[in-house]
């Protein structure tokens, strides 16, 4: 005789159902009834402890856990429902596995290190967080994405200076005023040379050639469009000789800015930024100087600003007098904010 042994032992409740068992109810709800989370649900003492959010089945009818609970508990609280079919004392009440499962793979709910966790982000201390920002000028930030190290460091360097931007200026030869009095005939202190810059030097001396194509551009100086917008400070001093001992010379010293279009520059001054050397020449003891200082603003990224220092004698005891720069005393700096 062929003796088969069949087991027999039924598939626990958690194998028949795709559910882990939490506990029983200890009474019936009828249809209708509202359930609050200021009322306790009875129950059998719990298997596990649960956690406020943990969503729970009761006859196939999921509810969802208000706050937590523990283990042995025999009772907990829902988020406040109103039944919709009623449920009877010794109803199991369950953890749906095919929930747990989509959690584990798409976390859509709950909680991960203390951070609210829904569709589409994760929350604490009332901020959403839903995504990332990959902006170097912060375009599209809102209160709910968070910029990459990288962005902010790009967006501080270029806001802040951080990057530093800075270059130094002097010159290689002299310059003299012309013997006509008045700002109209000033003439250009000749930057040629950087003595010192920044890496991230975008500032572009234009030496005697000037800015290819546009006349009246020698000697100015320019912020290229990677500068971008900004606070800007330049600073500058301008030391005179003369050409006549024994004689008084009054000069006078601007910033001027230029904005080209097509083949022609036009320059304006920047204001305030007058300064004036006197210099009353005694014998080999005829030296003076002035330095200023200002801040400009560009303010429209890819826009080219051009400047350039210019100098110029105001009045004189004597018409033949004019005055000359001294390289060793002549130099501009400017650096990004």
């Amino acid at each position: 005789m062929i003796t088969t042994n069949i087991n027999t032992t039924p598939p626990n409740y958690e194998e028949q159902n795709n559910s882990f068992y939490l506990t029983q109810l200890d009474r019936t709800y009828d249809e209708g009834v509202e359930l609050s989370d200021s009322s306790s649900v009875g129950c059998r003492p719990l298997a596990f402890p649960i956690k406020a959010g943990t969503k729970i089945l009761i006859d196939g009818l999921s509810l969802e856990i208000y706050s937590d609970a523990a283990q042995l508990d025999t009772e907990f609280f829902i988020t406040t429902t109103t039944l919709s079919q009623s449920i009877n004392k010794g109803a199991v009440i369950t953890i749906d596995k095919v929930n747990l499962f989509l959690q584990y793979q798409r976390k859509t709910e709950g909680q991960v290190a203390g951070f609210n966790i829904d569709a589409d982000g994760i929350t604490k201390g009332g901020v959403e967080i839903t995504g990332w920002l990959d902006s170097d000028t912060m375009t599209g930030a809102t209160a709910n994405n968070v910029p990459t190290a990288e962005s902010v460091k790009a967006y501080v360097d270029a806001s802040s200076g951080g990057g530093s931007n800075y270059s130094m200026a002097r010159c290689t030869t002299t310059t003299t005023t012309s013997s006509t009095d008045g700002e109209f005939n000033a003439v250009v202190i000749p930057f040629d040379t950087e003595l010192n810059s920044s890496v991230g030097n975008t500032i572009v001396l234009n030496g005697s050639a000037g800015v290819s194509g546009v006349s009246d551009t020698a000697y100015s100086f320019h912020l290229d469009g990677a500068s971008g917008t900004g606070q800007f400070e330049l600073n500058w001093s301008v030391g005179i000789d003369t050409n006549i001992v024994n004689n008084r010379i009054l000069c006078g010293v601007q910033l001027q800015t230029g904005t080209i279009s097509g083949a022609t520059i036009t320059w304006s001054i920047l204001s305030p930024s007058n300064s004036y050397i006197y210099n009353r020449g005694a014998g080999a003891i005829r030296k003076g100087s002035s330095s200023n200082s200002i801040f400009v603003t560009i303010g429209a990224t890819g826009k080219i600003t051009y400047f350039r220092l210019m100098f110029w004698k105001e009045a004189s005891s004597n018409g033949s007098m004019n005055a000359i720069s001294i390289i060793n005393s002549t130099q501009i700096t400017m650096k990004k904010l």
